[in-house]
């Protein structure tokens, strides 16, 4: 049969629909007396309606159409507004419930007249019983139907003005990515899942069947030709569309579960055909449309869970699992925002992965996974504390430390995820948590200013810390890492959260810690310098707190402790700035004890001893920690000379202060250079209206209380940025 004669066969069958039932059968025999097989058709496709599914298969699409006979003004409690569109077994009209007990409105499908059978017309009502049970945010749902008084069968649905997903996509085709277009099939896949449970297969799931709604999102439409799964009358002949119908649809068998997994993987191909070839997500269509039951999908949920791993970068269940592909997974999931140390780091985590691999396997390859990981821990250590340390020099690097920090967690948790992992394993990572809560949060070594995030980690080291101690029976190296990770969180105890008595005590646990620990290691520089920080950061406390006469042993102990590293180990590029800044701390703080002990002017000659060595540290190994201490010694000049009746000096140093704090704010965004450029930039104020420059001195003033407020928000966690705003 032609083209044409299958279009005129079509044509005659539509009219048939049309006609008076009474008459319809005579006219039709009359009119192809002289054609046999045109009419053999036609009652061919007769036969096939009669036992078709009673509820349209097709969206609504805006169309001109008119029924062959007037519409009712209303059936049941609902008013017919509008024609919006026709089915492929009659109109749809835009309908709206008055009947005084709501306001809703709707889509009401009207059933053309004469087109049901007796055995279509007792499943009329079953089938509506079976669909208003599909209540589901992305299921159009039905809510009423019936009869009219004229003999027309009608359904009343959610009315969805949307648009099909492809066409969707289409139209926001460059905003709506291949993530976006899966995203939304999640949703169709939740949809299908929910309908599924309920014992009810949709069986013509399409593109057109799939409306994207800007107020609801994404909707299913038409279970119309749904059947309860298991029905055994369920012989008829199926609505389907070839292109979305599985091989046992196509050859007649009645629907499953598993043609709509196979329908949704067909909707999938039709919209990222035009996208770049992407291997993972192939294997989840291939799965989706396998030829066989029972290769596919076992159910849509499956297949949405495969599509969220895809989402995510992880592999997907439908390819066979392998290292190699978990770790190239895991990769590609954090390729966004790496720089060259970060691709370095990226290294370092495939490096873990491969290694942990390595680590697992059999006990033959065991001494080549340790090796491994003997590499990878040095690498590690690298970047988290050497890289990272270099890149306090240089401006603008903040973003790509705090990278540095989040990529090295990942390392992290990798190999915290070993079972039965050995001592010194799961001693790197308990140190590595310590380090990255130093880089993010610990005050006065140009963190990251995130208390939060170091807090976080702090949590996870300690505790691990702890059981490595009583297991080592207090090893020197477990100390060391215990002691860092306590003089950390003292430090964000005091500074950050106003708390200086925990403050106080997590310094002298560090320091009970780090003593004989640093007595046991006498060449390590490290050892030394842990020590240090605890015991001067006590000496801190106790000057912040105003309890001046209680600084002194604490200060004595950690000079007495850089003495001690000056003579046992030569000072090196590397730890120079740390010795540097430990000189100019204890400086300021002997200044402190003396000004206020002994009176303002005993503590100046140490203020500018502090100036004096920072200045030539700074001008010898740049850096922004430096830089913020050096601010500071400046601002303790100029006030004090101030304070002493000398303005005009001190407005010399003072200005010093100002540019040095400047500067550390490109280095460092954190709350403290914020509040130490405030600090310079008040007593430039301050300074300018002892020498009775009243006009930039109001303006200095108001300039620094909108930086003030500014740092208040931006700060909202930090005690200090709180109080000065």
């Amino acid at each position: 049969m032609g083209n044409a004669t299958q279009r005129a066969v079509l044509d005659l069958f539509e009219a048939w629909l049309e006609a008076p039932p009474d008459r319809r059968d005579a006219d039709l025999a009359a009119q192809l007396h002289d054609r046999p097989a045109m009419l053999a058709a036609i009652h061919r496709l007769i036969a096939a309606q009669d036992r078709a599914g009673l509820l349209p298969t097709e969206p609504p699409t805006p169309t001109a159409m008119r029924p062959p006979l007037p519409p009712p003004d209303r059936v049941g409690a609902y008013r017919l507004v509008r024609p919006i569109g026709s089915g492929g077994m009659g109109l749809v009209f835009e309908g709206e419930r008055d009947d005084g007990v709501y306001t809703r409105s709707v889509a009401i499908k009207l059933i053309r007249r004469g087109l049901f059978s007796a055995r279509a017309a007792a499943q009329f009502a079953a089938e509506r019983q079976m669909l208003a049970r599909l209540r589901h945010p992305h299921i159009a749902q039905l809510f009423d139907g019936g009869v009219t008084p004229e003999g027309e069968s009608f359904i009343v649905m959610e009315l969805i003005t949307g648009l099909s997903i492809t066409d969707h996509c289409r139209r926001l085709d460059g905003h709506l990515d291949r993530r976006a277009r899966i995203a939304l099939m999640r949703d169709v896949c939740d949809a299908v899942q929910f309908a599924h449970q309920q014992l009810i297969v949709h069986a013509d799931i399409k593109p057109n069947n799939i409306v994207v709604d800007a107020d609801y999102g994404v909707k299913l439409l038409d279970f119309g030709i749904a059947r309860m799964i298991g029905d055994p009358d369920d012989d008829a002949p199926r609505a389907q569309t070839p292109a979305f119908s599985s091989p046992q649809q196509a050859a007649g068998a009645a629907p499953t579960p598993a043609d709509d997994i196979f329908a949704l993987g067909r909707v999938i191909i039709a919209l990222t055909d035009d996208a770049p070839v992407d291997h993972e997500l192939d294997a989840v269509i291939n799965c989706a449309t396998a030829p066989l039951p029972n290769d596919r999908y076992g159910t849509a949920s499956a297949l949405s869970a495969d599509l969220e791993r895809w989402l995510l970068a992880r592999p997907v269940k439908a390819l066979p699992n392998s290292q190699r592909r978990t770790a190239r997974m895991f990769v590609r999931r954090h390729w966004l925002g790496v720089g060259t140390a970060a691709l370095a780091l990226l290294a370092l985590v495939a490096a873990a992965t491969i290694s942990t691999t390595l680590y697992l396997r059999a006990e033959t390859a065991r001494r080549q996974a340790e090796v491994r990981f003997g590499e990878v821990r040095q690498l590690s250590g690298y970047l988290l504390t050497d890289v990272t340390g270099a890149l306090q020099r240089f401006p603008g690097t903040s973003a790509l430390r705090h990278d540095l920090a989040d990529r090295g967690r990942i390392y992290l948790e990798t190999l915290a995820r070993i079972p039965g992992a050995p001592l010194d394993m799961r001693l790197e990572v308990a140190r590595g948590y310590a380090t990255t809560a130093s880089i993010l949060g610990q005050p006065g070594l140009q963190s990251l200013g995130d208390p939060r995030a170091a807090k976080r980690d702090l949590a996870i080291a300690e505790p691990q810390l702890r059981r490595l101690l009583a297991e080592t029976h207090g090893r020197s190296d477990v100390a060391l890492a215990m002691a860092q990770a306590l003089t950390t969180h003292a430090a964000i105890a005091h500074v950050t959260d106003n708390n200086p008595r925990l403050g106080a005590r997590l310094f002298e646990q560090a320091c009970d810690l780090a003593r004989p620990a640093a007595a046991a290691r006498p060449a390590d520089a490290n050892a030394y310098l842990a020590l240090f920080r605890c015991q001067l950061g006590l000496a801190n406390l106790y000057d912040y707190e105003g309890r001046y006469a209680e600084i002194v042993a604490p200060l004595d102990a950690a000079v007495a402790t850089l003495n001690r590293l000056d003579t046992a180990v030569p000072a090196t590029a590397a730890d120079a700035v740390d010795r540097a800044l430990g000189r100019g701390n204890a400086l300021i703080l002997r200044g402190d004890t003396h000004y206020y002990t002994s009176g303002k002017g005993s503590g100046l000659p140490w203020y500018r001893a502090a100036v004096d060595a920072l200045a030539a540290a700074q001008a010898r190994y740049p850096d922004g920690r430096l830089l913020e201490r050096l601010a500071w010694a400046e601002y303790c000049v100029g006030s004090v000379l101030r304070e002493l009746g000398a303005p005009t000096a001190a407005l010399v140093a003072v200005e010093k202060g100002v540019v040095a704090a400047d500067l550390m704010t490109i280095f460092e965004t954190s709350p403290r250079a914020g509040r130490m450029a405030t600090i310079l930039h008040m007593e430039r104020a301050t300074t300018l209206g002892a020498l009775r420059r009243f006009g930039p001195a109001i303006t200095e003033a108001q300039a620094t209380m909108v930086r003030i407020r500014d740092l208040a928000r931006r700060y909202p966690d930090d005690y200090e940025a709180a109080r000065w705003g």
